[in-house]
């Protein structure tokens, strides 16, 4: 979802630059929901992460006959299906793994990310027209109605105070242990409303962190798509979160996140200078060359940050929310 998410200041450009060309968007089901009631896309083509889902997006993508086909992963399928769509320009990044089908090359210094895609966008003849995708995911009308219907049957009103609490991570080690995410809930509990964002998946996750807390909490894990999902961050004076797909969600539609970092440093993830707040604690094991929680289920400089820390975070942002009706 972040990556999603990441590459809306390429296609801005792109769009600037072509207004008129025809833009096919492949990517993995969840993420492609981002680019729905959009203009950055004209059609949308999901690709499943197996190869019948592959061959299926291949087949749809040859019928647009495209001219120009741009890589922004380095997966063998995006590679496979650059090849074999019909495109006669190929552009992508070296070095990576899979460069067989590209015909046009950007450097690549680091993993895929934002700024990497922009300078494609740039290579391509494209404007810069923003380094950073904050305010770039506009809910829709009826977006935004569903989630006003959900807080009025949750008894939410139009006054009342959102705060977002985001647990879960596909990767573990990126998740902030339950139990303080329980203690940050239970101070709280008494300044804001609490909803407790989540997919399918987080279930366990949010009846363990029901079970520890006293607060009272609105779950809205699993009850929205990721666009509706962004449309109820739009409500909160803030979204108290792991360094996940969720995140980005909250920073898209610019509501001020207090993020948690273990593993990457924040300033790789969190755009500067939009009032988010990271905090981190690992400028130690930052410096090794292979850091001890890359390979473990549980990330100790993650899980040192206190809750006390994240209470102070939460309240300058609600602050600044206050400050601002």
């Amino acid at each position: 979802m972040g990556d999603a998410l990441g590459s809306f200041p390429a296609l801005v450009a792109l769009r600037k630059r072509w207004p008129h060309v025809r833009i096919i968007n492949v990517a993995a089901p969840m993420p492609l929901d981002l680019f729905q009631n959009s203009s950055l896309a004209d059609r949308l083509i999901a690709h499943p992460k197996n190869w019948r889902g592959t061959l299926r997006a291949l087949l749809q993508v040859r019928r647009e006959r495209p001219d120009l086909a741009i890589c922004l992963s380095g997966s063998i399928r995006v590679a496979i299906m650059a090849r074999f769509c019909g495109a006669k320009l190929r552009a992508g990044y070296v070095p990576t793994k899979y460069t067989f089908p590209l015909n046009f090359t950007v450097p690549l210094d680091g993993p895929p990310s934002m700024q990497f895609d922009i300078s494609m966008a740039e290579a391509l003849g494209a404007p810069k027209i923003t380094d950073n995708y904050v305010g770039l995911l506009q809910p829709t009308a009826p977006e935004r109605e569903k989630v006003g219907q959900w807080l009025t049957a949750n008894n939410a009103n139009d006054g009342q105070t959102l705060v977002g609490i985001n647990m879960g991570a596909s990767v573990e080690r990126r998740r902030w242990d339950v139990e303080n995410f329980a203690a940050v809930c239970d101070e709280l509990s008494g300044e804001a409303q609490l909803i407790v964002f989540g997919g399918p998946d987080d279930k366990e996750l949010v009846d363990k962190l029901a079970s520890l807390t006293l607060a009272p909490l609105l779950i809205a894990a699993g009850e929205f798509s990721p666009r509706e999902t962004a449309a109820l961050m739009e409500r909160c004076a803030t979204v108290i979160t792991s360094d996940t797909g969720p995140m980005h969600l909250a920073i898209a539609v610019d509501t001020p996140v207090v993020a948690l970092f273990g593993l990457v440093p924040s300033s790789l993830r969190v755009p500067q200078g939009f009032g988010h707040i990271a905090l981190e604690h690992n400028a130690e094991c930052l410096k090794m060359e292979l850091p001890l929680c890359r390979y473990a289920t549980h990330c100790k400089c993650l899980n040192s940050i206190t809750p006390a820390e994240v209470l102070a975070a939460a309240r300058v942002q609600l602050h600044k929310a206050s400050v601002a009706r």
